[in-house]
């Protein structure tokens, strides 16, 4: 493999290619691109040099081991597949297959001969989805640079949609928004990081407040300590002060030696106190005089320990009203609210849902290697109607469902366990995003029964390329003579599982 080296412009016939744009070459500009081709005159690099020219980063790829070089070296946002004229033959190639193994989401782009662009292999290309578009030869170089730099483009939105700006402006691992509740959540947490003072973190079941105690922890001056986490809830009544203060040898039945508590393990770093409500309140009392005194004494023992620990307590219940029925201490409660921060529900964060889905689904195909387009309209409009009463933690256990259930390239609704959210509701008219993709996928339909589901015959009569049909019968599930596979590689077939 080798990265090619720029010795002028020359075009198809040798001869110097007129200057590119200054639009066109800043669309492409800084963009890694891999060329590899199928067939015995493939690649041609007729159009190499005015790439680069443009800045286009062209890793040339004579075989599988170069594939896997580029991709492990560089960051390759799009591919470029020159189809030969023995490519039909040679379909499908190791080079291909290894590429679909290491990014079966990468982008590729098909260069074809003019005389060529009826081939089968692209036929199949295009039905499986492998494609994001096809050039013919010799190359139109404003139109491929401005189709590479779209590519670098949507790159760069799914990077952001993955690593959101969060607290620090890099993005917040998982704590992910950009509504005005979620800034507002970045901004408390950055001003009480720097406080030496407990703080009280409220919110419903599963939107993160444990996310919010970890990232209050890195800011802080305990960063360099470790954070322990606690779950009152879960805690045994009669072992929970054994837990958080500890025990000496023979201080109760089965306490064969000292123990060292969660409190005293905490020191110089950060004590989560999760579900803090579900505190008994005899403890409740104990851990008052360690917030007070910063010191505790182990069970069994007389000996006072002096400990330094941040203190962050969490609860989704209302704190005030515990109070007022005798289950929660009033002193305890003003000494952990000393600063606050809430964490919003997520049915209050607006288009922060999508977001977050969108992550997730990234995430979770990326881990399980089920690549998928995404999610259908009708499961996008299932995400944005429903409440999410679990918040962000049942979004990750819906989505990580579907991505192991699901059999076809979208995420459907009924993959997420949610009703279509673009089924017309009673005494309501449809908006106008969900007409327009009623009409478009009613004439789809009817182009393709007119032409008896032929692609070609069906693209030309509604005035698109066979290209933007393919995606249109992906994208609303019909089924066509020309999209059936019929015999697929061993690297599709395990990508489609």
């Amino acid at each position: 493999m080798a990265e090619r080296q720029s010795s002028g412009p020359v075009g198809n016939s040798g001869d110097r290619l007129p200057n590119l744009s200054n639009s066109a070459a800043a669309e492409a500009a800084i963009c890694p691109v891999l060329q590899f081709g199928l067939g015995d005159d493939a690649p041609a690099v007729s159009y190499a040099d005015a790439l680069e020219q443009a800045h286009v980063r062209l890793h040339v790829c004579a075989s599988a081991d170069d594939i896997r070089a580029a991709l492990r070296t560089d960051r390759i946002v799009a591919g470029l597949l020159h189809l030969g004229h023995r490519a039909d033959e040679l379909f499908p190639s190791p080079a291909l297959e290894t590429l679909i193994e290491m990014r079966p989401t990468l982008r590729l782009i098909a260069m074809v001969e003019q005389d060529h662009a009826q081939s089968r292999c692209l036929e199949r290309l295009l039905q499986w989805g492998v494609l994001y578009d096809f050039h013919t030869l010799p190359a139109d170089i404003g139109r491929l640079l401005h189709t590479l730099g779209h590519i670098r483009g949507l790159v760069e939105i799914e990077d952001l949609a993955v690593m959101p700006t969060g607290i620090d402006g890099v993005g917040e691992p998982y704590m992910i928004g950009s509504h005005p509740a979620m800034l507002q959540v970045f901004h408390a947490i950055r001003k009480v990081a720097d406080v030496d003072a407990a703080v009280l973190v409220t919110g419903e079941s599963g939107t993160g407040k444990e996310l919010a105690a970890r990232a209050i922890h890195e800011r802080s001056a305990f960063s360099q300590g470790p954070f322990v986490a606690v779950n009152c809830a879960a805690l045994p009544p009669t072992l929970i002060e054994s837990e958080l203060f500890g025990h000496e040898k023979g201080s109760f039945t089965g306490a064969h030696q000292r123990k060292i508590g969660r409190i005293e393990a905490a020191a110089g770093g950060t004590l989560f106190l999760d579900e803090i409500g579900d505190l008994p309140l005899d403890v409740q009392g104990h851990f008052l005089r360690f917030l007070q005194e910063k010191t505790i004494e182990r069970v069994g023992s007389t000996r006072t320990i002096s400990v330094d620990v941040r203190v962050v307590a969490a609860t989704n219940v209302d704190l005030k009203q515990a109070m007022e029925v005798g289950r929660f201490r009033e002193d305890l409660f003003y000494r952990l609210n000393v600063l606050h921060v809430h964490m919003p529900p997520l049915r209050a964060r607006g288009e922060d849902i999508e977001l977050i889905t969108a992550f997730f689904l990234r995430k979770f195909s990326k881990e399980l290697r089920r690549p998928f387009r995404g999610f259908s309209d009708g499961a996008r409009a299932a995400i944005r109607a429903y409440p999410w009463p679990g918040n962000v933690r049942e979004i990750i256990s819906s989505v990580r469902r579907a991505v192991v259930m699901a059999d076809g390239k979208w995420i459907t609704a009924a993959d997420l366990g949610l009703p279509d959210g673009s089924a017309e509701r009673p005494h309501s008219i449809p908006t106008l995003e969900a007409a327009r993709h009623d009409l478009e996928r009613d004439l789809v339909r009817k182009a393709l029964d007119l032409h008896n589901q032929k692609i070609q015959p069906a693209a030309r009569s509604l005035g698109v390329s066979r290209v933007t049909l393919y995606r249109l019968v992906e994208k609303y599930g019909i089924k066509a003579a020309e999209t059936e596979a019929e015999a697929r590689p061993a690297a599709l077939s395990r990508r489609r599982r």
